[in-house]
């Protein structure tokens, strides 16, 4: 755990920053978080890794699924996010309308 604590959040945290930097400009220019789009904005964010550094990799012979497990923790993350984020802030709109 003290070891792998930092490189969780070393990894996870620039995704996070993207994602709520593309909501924001999103928000900002829209004046809804939509959905979609905070799914689309996770979808890419995983994306991108797993084109770069592909999905598998070798430990003592055996292949593990690195990039694929994180997609449902980007998606789960921003779906959580977002539903916060309309429940603490009144204010702000949603695409169904509450």
């Amino acid at each position: 755990m003290i070891f792998g604590l930092p490189s969780a959040y070393s990894f996870g945290f620039p995704a996070a920053v993207a994602v709520g930097v593309v909501m924001a400009l999103w928000d900002w220019r829209f004046r809804v978080l939509s959905w979609l789009a905070v799914g689309g904005a996770a979808f890419a964010v995983w994306l991108v890794p797993f084109l770069f550094w592909g999905d598998q990799f070798a430990a003592d012979g055996i292949r593990l699924s690195r990039t694929s497990g994180m997609l449902p923790a980007y998606i789960g993350a921003a779906i959580v996010c977002t539903w916060t984020a309309r429940r603490l802030f009144g204010s702000v709109r949603s695409s169904d309308g509450r």
